[in-house]
């Protein structure tokens, strides 16, 4: 049962160039062309490479692999939250002083125990920060936690940011997956 995707994926060719079958690595499957996974032409579809960006979920115990993107107050103290539970957690932000700050295990705002927090997690690896959005391949959630501020008509939150956070976004996204707006 694959239920959801684990993402350690990858794609095996035939002889003639398609893709003759997938392999969920460190579990032997049996693969039926055309019944349990598409035919690909190489180039027609990119197999994401999750072990780059991803510890293995079956080894490492995470929960689910969660992606946020927008790291300040509400981003920052989401992203810990989510590792405090359990899960593997990618900061992504478009500010390389901010990915710093928070990779050292410092948050760059105050909030009661948040840095003894980020710290921990930073060090174990279940959380870290980056400013490449190709390190979202893969994940199960991505939070956009980016800034929803008032349109200068005063009518609506202008979505400027978090369009420009679903364009960086979607092109990466490879797999099932839930993108939830918090704001």
């Amino acid at each position: 049962d694959v239920g959801g995707v684990w993402c350690d994926l990858v794609g095996a060719d035939g002889p003639d160039g398609v893709a003759d079958g997938f392999v969920f690595v460190g579990e032997p499957v049996q693969v039926e062309v055309g019944v349990h996974a598409p035919m690909l032409r190489p180039g027609s579809a990119r197999i994401p490479s999750c072990s780059t960006h991803w510890p293995n979920r079956r080894t490492s115990g995470y929960r689910v692999r969660i992606t946020v993107i927008g790291t300040g107050y509400l981003g920052a103290v989401h992203a810990v939250g989510m590792a405090e539970l359990g899960h593997s957690v990618i900061g992504i932000d478009i500010d390389p002083a901010k990915i710093d700050t928070l990779a050292g295990g410092r948050a760059p705002f105050f909030e009661p125990d948040l840095d003894d927090l980020l710290a921990k997690h930073v060090d174990s690896g279940a959380l870290r920060f980056s400013g490449a959005f190709a390190d979202v391949a893969c994940a199960d959630v991505h939070f956009l936690c980016v800034g929803t501020p008032q349109r200068r008509d005063g009518l609506a939150a202008d979505l400027r940011h978090v369009d420009a956070a679903v364009g960086a976004l979607a092109p990466y996204l490879d797999v099932p997956c839930l993108i939830a707006g918090k704001s």
